[in-house]
């Protein structure tokens, strides 16, 4: 935790999941969430970081949706007679933490 009077909300990147191609066969975004590295923003011990005393609110991304996200795909996979659900549920994800934070 940081000064309580001073707050980053970080939504962190993870590339877009947008179709059947984009996020089973060849996937274009994060699908598991990753921890963040202390470096930059996050090294409360560099001089030079002005968010040092900051709190800090990582929203992390592991869904494709780029935080709008509020479906379930079906993806068939081709030659076959199953599918694939993907939740993107980004939208959801994003509102809590800021109601959290806010």
């Amino acid at each position: 935790p940081g000064d309580s009077d001073k707050l980053l909300f970080y939504f962190q990147g993870g590339g877009a999941c947008l179709d059947y191609e984009t996020t089973v066969v060849n996937p274009a975004c994060r699908t598991e969430t990753m921890p963040l590295d202390p470096d930059g923003i996050f090294n409360r011990d560099d001089p030079s970081n002005p968010f040092a005393t900051y709190t800090i609110v990582a929203a992390l991304s592991c869904d494709g949706s780029q935080y709008v996200g509020n479906v379930t795909h079906n993806y068939a996979v081709p030659n076959a007679s199953e599918t694939v659900p993907v939740l993107q549920m980004g939208y959801w994800n994003a509102k809590a933490a800021l109601d959290w934070a806010l």
